[in-house]
């Protein structure tokens, strides 16, 4: 199992690198089996905004959904799954994502998930697996979420529904 962290690759510089992505680079012989996960664009940029993480050119959220969207491109046609799910209902989301990588899943998982570091694993803590809060920065995000296309192009694709701030709570 490799987890391919792409945000170095979409949300760094003044532009998005015109190079493959991760996935493509594996050798043709292998199969490979993938899974996108994805959480909620308010929450996400939230998340950068509160860990100073904005390395791309404008630091808006409209060109974050834009790269978002760029993302959601590059890995076109493939299962995806969303942090939102997962923590209402991980059970069937771990036994979702275990069937689509064709992994046996361990009804146990967590129970023993806080045992071990992941890379790119920045930004959760804690040992349950429960919904958390919207961060502050996200509600305030509304105003230039209900005037970025990119943003409602997203929650679309997503499904999240068409409304912004449709999931935030």
């Amino acid at each position: 199992v490799i987890r391919d962290h792409a945000h170095s690759h979409f949300c760094r510089g003044p532009e998005v690198p015109a190079r493959p992505n991760f996935r493509a680079l594996l050798p043709a012989q292998l199969d490979v089996l993938s899974v996108l996960t994805v959480r909620h664009p308010l929450d996400s940029f939230a998340s950068l905004l509160r860990n100073e993480w904005i390395h791309f050119t404008p630091g808006t959220f409209d060109e974050y959904c834009r790269r978002y969207l760029l993302f959601l491109d590059s890995y076109d046609g493939l299962p995806l799954l969303r942090y939102e799910d997962f923590v209402q209902q991980p059970e069937a989301t771990m036994q979702q994502m275990c069937r689509l990588l064709e992994l046996p899943y361990e009804p146990h998982f967590a129970d023993l998930f806080s045992a071990f570091q992941i890379s790119g694993d920045s930004g959760r803590t804690g040992g349950a697996i429960t919904p958390r809060p919207s961060l502050p920065a996200a509600t305030r995000l509304q105003g230039e979420a209900q005037a970025s296309d990119h943003f409602l192009q997203l929650l679309a694709r997503l499904g999240y529904g068409e409304q912004p701030g449709a999931l935030v709570r």
